[in-house]
């Protein structure tokens, strides 16, 4: 039998070279019977010196046994150990999106497989700059980018996972993205509410940048359409418009 075999894989277990100081024996032959090492009995005796075991399903030493019996009814009993080892499942991780802002959910998309056929559970780590993220450890293939702490702008985001057969781990894989910028959303408001000839209009602000306080909006281009363009950048959260009177 040999030495090492994976869970529930198949193996030959045999008694060879047969010898006896009875040359009629020799020549008669013998008859063998094996038991598997899965706590069942022997077989029956045959002239077979072979049987096809199967290695049990969980990890550990099996111990498997033939006997040889010559034509007056000797017989003789060996035993093998056979080490049943499990085979570690495998995964793979990509992170989705590949760049994400600062509101997004980041998802861990992951592939496994388990030669052995055992269902598989995934542990997840997520790091923010290589320091893990408190309370983000677990069973959680997402993150939150939009919660606070979670991850902003160049903020480089890993997610380890490690795969478990339910006999062992298989090997850690990670995948890392960075935080990428999250354009500014244009919004503004005007007074007075119903301006007329003569008036000047203020134009307010109101825009965001869902990266403050890390990037900050400096600038601002108003373009105001009137009888001509006027289109100036300015620095300011106001823009003044004179309403000239025909």
């Amino acid at each position: 039998a040999p030495e090492r075999a994976a869970r529930g894989s198949s193996f030959n277990i045999s008694l060879i070279n047969p010898h006896d100081p009875g040359t009629l024996d020799l020549t008669i032959g013998f008859e063998y019977a094996f038991d598997n090492g899965l706590g069942g009995p022997y077989g029956a005796f045959g002239p077979g010196n072979m049987m096809t075991g199967t290695a049990r399903n969980t990890p550990g030493r099996q111990i498997v046994k033939g006997k040889i019996q010559d034509k007056d009814g000797g017989v003789t009993e060996y035993s093998a150990n056979v080490t049943v080892y499990n085979t570690p499942p495998v995964a793979t991780a990509n992170l989705s999106p590949i760049s994400p802002m600062t509101n997004d959910k980041l998802a861990a998309i992951v592939t496994i497989s388990d030669a052995d056929g055992d269902p598989v559970t995934l542990t997840f780590v997520w790091k923010k700059n290589g320091v893990i993220l408190a309370g983000q450890a677990g069973q959680n293939g997402t993150l939150d980018l939009s919660l606070a702490g979670n991850g902003d702008i160049g903020d480089n985001i890993t997610v380890e996972v490690t795969p478990n057969d339910g006999f062992g781990n298989g090997s850690t894989v990670s995948d890392a993205v960075i935080v990428a910028n999250t354009p500014p959303v244009a919004f503004f408001n005007y007074f007075p509410a119903q301006p007329h000839e003569g008036s000047t209009i203020s134009f307010i602000d109101f825009s965001y940048d869902a990266d403050s306080p890390v990037d900050n909006i400096t600038a601002w281009l108003w373009r105001i359409y009137s009888p001509s363009t006027n289109e100036t950048m300015f620095t300011s959260l106001r823009h003044p418009f004179f309403i000239p009177a025909k």
